[in-house]
């Protein structure tokens, strides 16, 4: 579906990013900055309530187009190593517009069936550092960024992070729903003229059991629009508590080593109307009873640095290397991550045990933290005729996948004695040498002169 319509530029500005801005200059008197907002308000004609006018969002450029099960799905490729912590927070400053229905546009219809996946093109998207232009759109109320299978559609709903499948998903509304018994699932993209959005919809779709209706929406930022940093939001019309009072809103990474719910099962903050859906919402915006839910992500990083010295004096005789001398390991390992870890296994396939302050597992390491663990490996005479020992240590966590470092320790074959220092001869003192010697000479001369 390709989007050409025509874009303005006067009212379109992200109303919450301008908010967010003003709101931190904390010098400000608080009169100076209300009228500041009010004056930008008439002179950007944003609605009253200081969201983005509905009538200036409209379609945007781009395009979306459905992948069949046979078809390669060009989502980039995961770190190898590396994932991402996710954060999901209540903050009705989180959409750009509250609660818009696609219905008053043009969507396309996922054509959505109970228990169904439908991956489909859109304008690239960051979620956790990587660009993404594919997403898995399911019936039970969630998204599968980077495309998904049958193998992620699910009407159990799980608490996050969880490792099974599905992994990176964004659940505004992952219950039991079915959207073959009435309602409708909506793909769509907007803009306000500066910033755009891929849209879904999950619109008066009923739950399985109790046929309760349910709206809920996530928008996803482009990044290739004038703010191309990651922007994901979740928005709601009317919901229900979820089929049965099993509901999860919240959001995980690809590992699904790290995620976030702001409810779950009815723990947390149960999601309501947003900006846009009744008076009561729209009179005490940006309170409650507003809902609406900002995902965010930063990097999980672990890193682990290896040493080794080779002790020579471990076994008889000393300054020979002999089977049994220990090399003795230190392993620094450091949370770069914003997040503490929990559970962080450092392992060496040629060291029995490895000891921690903490214990290893270290059971949690806190943001900015390094720990070190310390380990001995017997070298053995295969070790002496090669001249070195080289392995490699491992480190892990719950949210994170191995990190590696390898250490080289060179075995000498032959003793190793100290350096003496050899003391230098100045001038004064090879002069003196010189004249020691010339004297002997002449003496050793006369004597056997003499001996004749």
């Amino acid at each position: 579906m390709n989007r050409n319509s025509p874009c303005g530029m006067g009212s379109g500005l992200e109303w919450s990013v301008f908010v967010k801005a003003i709101s931190s200059l904390s010098r400000i008197p608080l009169v100076s900055i209300s009228i500041l907002l009010l004056t930008f308000a008439w002179a950007s004609g944003l609605s009253a309530a200081g969201r983005v006018d509905p009538a200036a969002m409209h379609e945007a450029d781009g395009e979306v187009s459905r992948l069949s099960n046979t078809q390669a799905r060009p989502s980039a490729a995961k770190p190898p190593v590396s994932s991402f912590q996710v954060t999901t927070t209540v903050d009705n400053f989180a959409s750009p517009a509250g609660y818009l229905p696609l219905t008053s546009f043009t969507p396309t219809d996922v054509g959505a069936t109970d228990e169904s996946i439908a991956d489909f093109t859109v304008p690239t998207f960051d979620y956790g550092g990587t660009s993404y232009d594919t997403i898995g759109i399911t019936s039970n109320g969630y998204v599968v960024v980077g495309g998904g299978s049958n193998a992620d559609v699910d009407f159990v709903n799980t608490d996050f992070p969880d490792t099974g499948p599905p992994n990176n998903v964004l659940a505004p509304f992952w219950t039991d729903l079915n959207p073959g018994a009435g309602g409708a699932v909506y793909l769509e993209l907007l803009t306000d003229g500066f910033d755009s959005w891929v849209v879904v919809e999950w619109q008066d779709v009923p739950n399985f059991g109790t046929g309760e209706l349910n709206t809920a929406q996530v928008w996803i930022g482009y990044n290739t629009d004038l703010d191309p940093s990651e922007d994901i939001s979740f928005t709601y019309a009317t919901v229900s508590g979820g089929d049965g009072g099993f509901l999860t809103v919240g959001a995980e990474n690809d590992l699904g080593s790290s995620g976030d719910t702001t409810y779950f099962n009815g723990a947390g903050q149960a999601p309501m109307p947003s900006f846009g859906v009744n008076a009561s919402c729209d009179a005490a915006w940006p309170g409650p009873p507003c809902y609406e839910v900002d995902v965010s992500t930063a990097p999980l990083d672990l890193f682990i640095e290896k040493t080794g010295a080779l002790d020579l004096a471990s076994s008889a005789p000393p300054g020979l290397a002999n089977a049994g001398d220990l090399i003795n390991y230190t392993f620094a390992v450091t949370n770069l991550s914003l997040m503490d870890l929990s559970n962080v296994l450092v392992s060496d396939p040629l060291v029995a045990t490895i000891t921690c302050p903490s214990g290893n597992p270290i059971p949690t390491l806190a943001a900015g933290v390094t720990e070190t663990c310390t380990g001995s490996y017997a070298i053995t005479a295969t070790d002496i005729a090669a001249g070195q020992r080289d392995n490699t240590a491992t480190a892990s966590s719950d949210q994170f996948n191995d990190v590696i470092d390898d250490h080289l320790e060179p075995i000498p074959s032959r003793p190793v004695f100290p350096v003496r220092d050899v003391p230098t001869l100045g001038w004064s003192s090879l002069a003196l040498l010189a004249l020691i010697l010339g004297i002997s000479g002449m003496l050793l001369g006369r004597r056997r002169m003499n001996s004749r």
